[in-house]
Parts: C-alpha cells; structure tokens; sequence
C-alpha cells in the first residue's frame, strides 16, 4: 500500500486538512483514499498524535499538554499494521505534525529509522508544508503561548528555538534521507484555507469534494492580547523570569544567516514561494507590535526596558538599534501608563 505521511509543518493548515479529511473519510475512501482511523485519540479525533506523540517520546521528545489517554507506540503502530492490511483502498493517508519532532530529536537518524521500520513494507511518501520563516516563527510563538505555563519573551523564545524547526530544510532532507529521495513531496503555504486543502488532498492524487465545508481551525490570536495574557500567567506562577530578554545580537545574526540559508534551498523548489522576511529588524520590530498595545493596558517589567536599551547600544546596524530603543521607549511608557490608570 502507499502510505501517505503529511507531517505539517506546524501553523500551515494542519488543523483545517485533518477536520477536512475526518469528516469526509467515507467520500475520500470511494475516491481510494483511506484515512486511517488508528491513532486517532478522544483528545484528538481527527489527527494521529497517537502515532506521533508515543513515538516521539521514545525518542526524547515531551508530548505537549493537551496529550493524554493513547496507547505506547509498539502498541499503536501494531493497530495501525492490522487496519492497513484490511483496508480495501490502495492509498493511506496519517496526517499529525508531531511526526517533525522525529526530525528535531538529540538522533534524528535513529528516530526516522524507527519510523521507517514500524511503516514497513509499505511504500512511504512524505508530505510536507513549508512556511515562511518569520511568519512561522511569530505564528508559532503564539500558539505556544496559549499554554498554561508562561513563555519567554519573544527574543527569548527565538533565541532558544531550534533553529531547523524555522529554515526547515533539515526537516525534508532528514524525511527524505529515511525513506528515499524521491518519497518527498514539499508544498508551499499561503492563500485561502480551501486552496490550501485541495493542494495537499492532490499531493495525495485524490481529487478534493469542491463543495465540502472547509471551516477555519486553531487560528493564531492576534498581538493585541498576546502579552498581557502572558503576563497574566507570570503573575499567577510567580515566575519573575520569563519577562526579561537574555539574548546577544551576535547570536541572533548568526542564527538568522542559518535559517534562512535552510528556508532558501527549499525555496527554490517551490513555484512563487515569498523569499525569507526573517531579519533582526523584523524580529524586534515583532516584538515591538507585541509590547505596544500591551503598555498600555499593564506595567511592563522595567528591567526588560533597561536590557532592550543595552542591546539597542551593543547593536551596529542602526535600524536595529532604532527599534530597540523603541521597544525600551514602550516598556518605560507603559510604567506611566499604570501610574494614570491604576
């Protein structure tokens, strides 16, 4: 059987394509597309974290906190064998962007060989959806900062990210090392949800329903609350340190040129895909948006104000330090602002 493995990335319509494909797995199997119920958990019923996630932390990974209840991989990926071998359709689709994880882990090689192995001996296409990096990066800074237990400020949070996680290239040529070259399908990301659907549905060569409901799903929230929520969890764990940014410029310059030297040899394989917008003007500028409509609702934590200024005096490129001193400017406004509006 060919076994269709989508593996996200994260924040590029995952959500939307497994709703899409769950509640439309009758019409897609009469079309010859299986989409496997095993690994499909009460928690999450429309995609295989169950086969992901159990496999993931056999390989050091943490499974996130909304994950509970499934079953241990040997266990799972047994499930998964019996209900292929009794499925009448010639193709197979296992859609969970925790399969990346296997890409990010301490080995990577190890980790994918054991995929490899517990999907044998059936033929593995992988599908994957590239983003571009800095829309991924505060997409993704987002959604994590939904989590009950308070992040980092977004520097910190870019300084501490795995770097591959954004340029994304080592995810593909890893999946693509594991079950051959030519196994890799990549896709870029953008336009309407529906579009976005029907491209990975023909990655799969089935025909996408044109009528089916495509609702949107797991939408990142805006900035305009995104750090006074983050705040709010601070204060209530009473963790003082995750409001101050412990970064060098150095380091950030360095792991952009990386990032976006991966992002751009996947880049060149993808029709129109928009070059990297990732830059250290663009990061703070980021942050920037983050802390202006927060100044003025809460009381920044002023030694986040006295590190910006420091960094804005180590920055050479004067842009950089502009927009650093005015994420300063924000952090030291927002103390008047509590003053006037207690």
């Amino acid at each position: 059987m060919r076994v269709y493995l989508h593996i996200g990335h994260y924040k590029t319509g995952t959500t939307a394509f497994q709703a899409y494909c769950a509640a439309n797995a009758k019409g897609l199997a009469r079309r010859g597309l299986h989409y496997v119920e095993a690994g499909r958990l009460p928690v999450a019923p429309t995609n295989h974290a169950g086969l992901s996630v159990p496999l993931a932390q056999t390989h050091g990974f943490v499974a996130p906190s909304w994950y509970r209840g499934g079953p241990d991989a040997d266990v799972a990926y047994a499930r998964l064998q019996n209900e292929l071998s009794s499925a009448p359709a010639r193709r197979a689709l296992i859609s969970s962007e925790e399969f990346v994880q296997l890409a990010l882990c301490n080995d990577p090689q190890a980790a994918l060989a054991d995929l490899a192995s517990r999907l044998a001996p059936h033929r593995v296409t992988t599908i994957f959806t590239v983003r571009e990096p800095l829309s991924l990066l505060t997409s993704w800074y987002a959604q994590v900062c939904r989590a009950p237990r308070p992040r980092p400020t977004f520097l910190s949070f870019f300084a501490g990210l795995n770097p591959d996680f954004l340029a994304q290239a080592p995810i593909a040529s890893r999946f693509a090392a594991a079950f051959g070259p030519s196994s890799l399908r990549v896709i870029g990301y953008g336009g309407p949800t529906r579009a976005q659907v029907h491209r990975l549905l023909w990655a799969t060569r089935t025909i996408p329903y044109s009528r089916a409901d495509i609702p949107l799903a797991n939408v990142t929230p805006g900035p305009a609350e995104l750090e006074v929520a983050r705040y709010a969890k601070r204060r209530a764990g009473g963790d003082d340190g995750v409001t101050v940014s412990v970064v060098s410029l150095a380091d950030l310059d360095a792991r952009i040129a990386a990032i976006n030297a991966g992002y751009a040899r996947l880049a060149r394989l993808l029709r129109g895909a928009p070059a990297s917008a990732l830059s250290l003007r663009s990061v703070v500028s980021h942050y920037c948006d983050l802390l202006r409509p927060a100044s003025q609702r809460i009381a920044l934590d002023l030694a986040e104000g006295e590190a910006l200024a420091g960094l804005a005096e180590a920055a050479a490129d004067s842009s950089v330090s502009d927009a650093l001193r005015g994420a300063a400017a924000l952090v030291r406004a927002s103390q008047i602002h509590e003053r006037l509006h207690p």
